[in-house]
């Protein structure tokens, strides 16, 4: 048998080395993508948007029977919640931010309310806190003064510079403009709804998930 086996084989050398080939490209395939899966599951990139936060409140983002189906859209959460979660003991603040997509000027930014400026935590570093709906602070190095074209999920306007912000935990280069609290929520354009509920405070994480309900804290 064994002969026959030998003999078969030099007849049939180029298939046999194909097979073999194509098993070791097909290990090495399997063997690399269980690498990529098991790094994916065992790391989260770091939120340093919420670096100052203790928790983030948001909708679920995976949903289904097995947690298998991740939503297109953000999930949001009621905005009322975000007076709830302030009540919990241990909480100093609960604050509801939403991320706009919006462009200033050249840049591609996403715009925030000013009030969640603190959950980075940015902080002046020239310049003073937006006032006005036309009014803008940017988290990267502009001119505070100059006058720029916001486009955003509202008709293209003139905005002013009134300040520059700065957080440790972001790049200074990070793409992000703060305007008014009220303008954030209009611009938003989900009246009630908000992105997320950021916490400020050392609350007990049972206490805050039990308020939190059906949302998800992290």
């Amino acid at each position: 048998m064994l002969r026959l086996a030998l003999i078969s084989a030099r007849k049939r050398l180029g298939t046999y080395v194909g097979a073999f080939l194509a098993l070791a490209g097909a290990a090495v395939l399997v063997m690399a993508g269980g690498m990529l899966l098991q790094s994916a599951l065992g790391n989260k990139a770091p939120v340093t948007r919420y670096a100052a936060a203790a928790a983030v409140v948001t909708g679920h983002q995976v949903v289904g029977p097995d947690h298998d189906v991740i939503l297109g859209e953000p999930a949001r959460i009621d905005a009322t919640l975000a007076a709830r979660l302030a009540a919990v003991p241990g909480v100093r603040a609960a604050i509801a931010d939403d991320a706009v997509p919006a462009r200033l000027g050249a840049r591609d930014t996403l715009a925030h309310g000013w009030s969640s400026a603190q959950l980075a935590p940015y902080r002046l570093v020239s310049g003073r806190a937006p006032a006005r709906p036309d009014e803008v602070v940017t988290s990267y190095p502009s001119r505070v003064g100059a006058h720029l074209r916001l486009t955003s999920t509202d008709a293209t306007r003139t905005v002013t510079v009134v300040g520059v912000a700065h957080a440790r935990a972001v790049s200074y280069g990070a793409p992000m403009v703060f305007v008014t609290d009220a303008e954030a929520a209009r611009l938003a354009g989900h009246p009630g709804r908000v992105d997320a509920i950021g916490i400020i405070g050392a609350p007990d994480p049972a206490k805050l998930r039990a308020v939190a309900g059906d949302a998800a804290c992290r």
